[in-house]
């Protein structure tokens, strides 16, 4: 790390391109060449329901960490937001087909929940606890525990014990406490009566996520801040689900709603990192409610997954390019006046002009993945390896609007047979034809491959970042170290 005001110089760039073992690893490796000329041969235009949504709910969170500028130096706060947001498709319909647009009628069509709270990094210690790491667990544990998403429902902690009773983790895990706190043998703690090994200090339920492991008293912890940011989402739209399942055992006209409803999660229906053993009892957890609303109702229930960026949204994009791996484009030379003049059509001679401008997948195609074609072009691995299996609780399809957005969906796995990713038939995917029906009827035009829930929940939770940490500063020194009466 250079000092402030210093800069690299140029000399080690030489040394770059001297160095054998640089040029030696670089020839020694591949990049695979992704060849698109012809598009897959199964992409799919199903059949449609024309279903539509009575409502969607969408969650998304953000996190954020901020320096405290009193104290001791490096000490840093992590800040999360969770939110949810509920869309009445029924006044957006009527809405978007009005002549003109009610502005107080518009604000009811979108009902925002969100869940905020705060975690301990380097240098923060809760009163009570000999370090930042373990302040860190128990602020974890009590966040779950206090937060409602839905004030006469389970707690997030609830839910999450729920979930971890499905099937127990398989081995032990050696004691949280930093071994230069707790002197023992690391030993597993004893979860039964909430004691470490040495019976010295507290253990939670939250320690079997283990993503303390990452927690370093000398860091700013930003992936345990998002390991904890994105564990209350996944439980946010279990919490929901469990809570309507719930209202239908005491009234059964609420198993409808599972019928009629959507829920979104912004990113894929996985889990990674060290807690990514629960995506198996999310899947479960899933696995058993759906069941449920299959018997009460004959109909799988929706829920999805968006995934905005990475390797499958930039393979759907490559693939939907008006330009084949065999089309060669002509270079400009914009030194010569002539190629300010060129049409577009001499760059790329091949392809007829509505085909580049509109792309190369038709409106309303869907292209539903399985392992083979994600390990030999997306993932690249072996492929007698299954991608995911150890982190996705849903498998990936790829959709292109009626308006021509770039979807990448992941679809639960809600039944056993689902999870045959070696195959990729429409059954594998539940509610399909209604899922693409909803996406057609979300696109946003704000943004490009927008979704308008995604939006709204994102709008709601996302912490602005100079506003933001001029507030968290505040906060900080107003509160920080003060006994609440």
């Amino acid at each position: 790390m250079p000092f402030e005001g210093e800069f690299a110089k140029h000399k080690v760039l030489i040394d770059f391109e001297k160095n054998p073992l640089i040029t030696e690893m670089l020839e020694n490796c591949e990049i695979r060449v992704s060849e698109i000329a012809e598009l897959p041969a199964n992409l799919l235009e199903i059949p449609r329901n024309s279903w539509s949504a009575n409502q969607v709910f969408a969650i998304d969170g953000s996190n954020r960490l901020v320096k405290v500028q009193t104290g001791y130096p490096g000490a840093n706060a992590g800040f999360l937001s969770v939110a949810t947001v509920m869309i009445d498709m029924e006044k957006l319909a009527h809405e978007v087909n009005a002549p003109s647009i009610d502005p107080v009628t518009f604000a009811e069509i979108e009902k925002a929940y969100a869940t905020t709270g705060a975690l301990p990094s380097s240098n923060v210690v809760h009163k009570g606890f000999p370090d930042s790491r373990s302040s860190f667990r128990y602020a974890f544990y009590n966040l779950l525990e206090k937060t409602f998403p839905i004030q006469s429902g389970e707690s997030l902690l609830e839910t999450y014990e729920a979930i971890l009773k499905l099937k127990p983790p398989t081995g032990e895990i050696s004691c949280p406490l930093s071994s230069e706190i707790c002197h023992h043998d690391l030993r597993s703690p004893n979860f039964a009566t909430g004691k470490c090994g040495c019976n010295a200090y507290l253990v939670y339920s939250t320690d079997h996520l283990r993503i303390y492991e990452r927690f370093y008293n000398n860091a700013t912890n930003g992936e345990s801040m998002g390991e904890a940011r994105s564990l209350m989402e996944h439980l946010t739209l279990l919490n929901y689900l469990r809570h309507i399942e719930q209202l239908a055992e005491q009234d059964s006209a609420f198993w409808q709603v599972f019928v009629k409803t959507g829920f979104i999660l912004d990113g894929p229906l996985a889990i990674f990192g060290h807690a990514a053993w629960l995506s198996e009892r999310v899947l479960l957890e899933l696995q058993r409610i759906n069941r449920e609303v299959v018997e009460h109702t004959g109909s799988d229930m929706l829920v999805l997954g968006i995934e905005k960026s990475g390797q499958f949204f930039d393979h759907w994009l490559h693939l939907d390019e008006a330009r084949g791996a065999d089309v060669a484009p002509k270079k400009r030379d914009f030194d010569k006046q002539d190629d300010y003049d060129t049409r577009p059509s001499d760059f790329y001679p091949d392809i007829d002009p509505l085909e580049r401008l509109h792309g190369r997948i038709h409106p309303q195609q869907v292209f539903l993945l399985d392992n083979q074609y994600i390990r030999m072009h997306i993932a690249r691995g072996d492929p007698e390896t299954i991608h995911g299996i150890s982190t996705y609780y849903g498998r990936p399809f790829l959709y292109k609007t009626n308006t021509g957005a770039m979807i990448v969906g992941i679809s639960p796995m809600l039944r056993e047979e689902d999870k045959n990713r070696t195959t990729a038939s429409l059954d594998q995917f539940p509610r399909l034809a209604d899922t693409l029906d909803l996406l057609d009827a979300l696109i946003s035009m704000r943004y490009p491959n927008a979704v308008l829930p995604l939006m709204a929940a994102h709008a709601h939770a996302a912490i602005p970042v100079q506003m933001g940490d001029k507030m968290f500063d505040t906060l900080v020194r107003e509160h920080l170290g003060k006994k609440r009466s």
